[in-house]
């Protein structure tokens, strides 16, 4: 496991992730340092309850996972596509969660305007890492484009891909019509 990790270094990917926790981590805290004044009402909480929450999820999408769970883009070799549990509600939940993560961080500065700059950015990339990711596993796994079609990539779908898929964005719950 560690081999595989210190090999995730390589990914520009992962190195782009790790530069994201420097910079939100030492960044935007060293800003919301500076600034004068006490913390604005109610942000260090609500970072506190995104990063529980960010923790939780990572957890449980990582243990859902299992032995395909790999930081960088390119799927492990001998790892099988996950479309249950959490991944029956979302592409990419490690993903969201770090989102949430970065910008519990940012709001940990004491400033809502850090999570509100960090939140967009997050998910602008990760959303850009997952497209890339998504090329490869639509090549290694044939089904994954029908599961595209029906899972939502960052946040769950409200609504169904299309009528004929006939199912509401929950699993296991049939549409009313």
């Amino acid at each position: 496991m560690l081999l595989r990790f210190a090999r995730s270094l390589r990914d520009p990917w992962v190195l782009g992730q790790l530069a994201l926790f420097a910079l939100v981590g030492g960044g935007v805290q060293l800003a919301g340092d500076r600034l004068a004044g006490p913390p604005a009402p109610g942000s260090r909480p609500a970072a506190l309850t995104l990063m529980i929450l960010a923790t939780l999820l990572i957890l449980a999408a990582s243990q859902g996972l299992g032995r395909s769970l790999t930081p960088t883009v390119v799927p492990v070799v001998d790892g099988q596509l996950v479309t249950h549990g959490l991944y029956a509600w979302l592409r990419h939940p490690i993903y969201l969660a770090v989102i949430l993560m970065l910008t519990g961080m940012a709001l940990l500065s004491g400033r809502w305007w850090a999570g509100l700059l960090v939140a967009p950015l997050a998910y602008a990339y990760f959303d850009r890492k997952a497209a890339v990711e998504e090329r490869l596993l639509e090549a290694r796994y044939p089904e994954y484009a029908a599961y595209r079609a029906r899972v939502g990539k960052l946040l769950p779908r409200l609504s169904p891909a299309s009528p004929e898929a006939g199912r509401s964005c929950h699993p296991g719950r049939r549409r009313s019509r």
